[in-house]
C-alpha cells in the first residue's frame, strides 16, 4: 500500500473546488425550489381563483387587463417611434 500524502496545496485546491462546487449546486436548488414553490402558488391562485370568483366577473377582469395591456403597448409603441423591440423593452422596464 503506497503511504503517500497529498500535498497540503494539492489538498487545499481540491478542498477549495469542492466547497465551490457545493456551493454552486446548492445555489442552483434554491433557485430550483423557488421557481417550484412559485409554480405551486400560482397553481394554487389559479385554483382558489376559479372556484371563488365568479365566471362572468373573470371575464370582466381578463377583458379590462387585455385592455390595459393594450392601451400600454400602444403607450410604449408611440414612445418608441414604432419600433417594437424598443417597446418592448419599455413594457418590461415598467414591469421592474
Amino acid at each position: 500500500m503506497n503511504n503517500r500524502a497529498i500535498p497540503i496545496e494539492i489538498s487545499s485546491a481540491i478542498n477549495s473546488t469542492v466547497e465551490q462546487s457545493l456551493a454552486e449546486v446548492e445555489q442552483q436548488m434554491l433557485e430550483t425550489c423557488n421557481r417550484a414553490m412559485q409554480a405551486i402558488e400560482l397553481k394554487v391562485f389559479a385554483e382558489l381563483y376559479a372556484i371563488t370568483v365568479p365566471t362572468k366577473k373573470r371575464k370582466e377582469t381578463t377583458q379590462a387587463v387585455r385592455r390595459y395591456r393594450e392601451e400600454q403597448w400602444k403607450t410604449a409603441l408611440k414612445k418608441a417611434d414604432g419600433n417594437e423591440k424598443k417597446a418592448a423593452e419599455i413594457i418590461f422596464k415598467q414591469g421592474d
